[in-house]
C-alpha cells in the first residue's frame, strides 16, 4: 500500500507527499531494501539531495550489492534532484 501510494505521489510530482509516505514505509519495515531505495528516490526527486544521501548511505550500509552503479536511485542524485 505504502509503495503503491508512494509511486503515485511521485509519478504526480507530489513529492513532499511521496517523502513522507516512503519515510513511514522506511520507519515500520526498516529492513525493507525497497522501501529504502524508494525513500532515497523521493528525497531526490524533492531536491532534498543531502537528505537522499544520508538515506542513501544507510542503504548502502545495509545492503552493499547495491553499490553498484545501475542502482535506479542514482540518477536523480547524480543530476542533483
Amino acid at each position: 500500500m505504502y509503495a503503491v501510494t508512494a509511486d503515485a505521489y511521485a509519478r504526480l510530482k507530489e513529492w513532499a507527499q511521496a517523502v513522507d509516505l516512503a519515510q513511514e514505509a522506511v520507519a515500520l519495515w526498516p529492513d525493507d531494501a525497497r522501501a529504502r531505495t524508494r525513500l532515497v528516490r523521493a528525497l531526490a526527486l524533492a531536491g532534498r539531495r543531502g537528505d537522499a544521501l544520508t538515506a542513501l548511505d544507510a542503504h548502502l550500509s545495509a545492503q552493499p550489492a547495491d553499490a553498484e552503479p545501475s542502482c535506479s536511485h542514482e540518477g536523480p542524485l547524480r543530476r542533483g534532484g
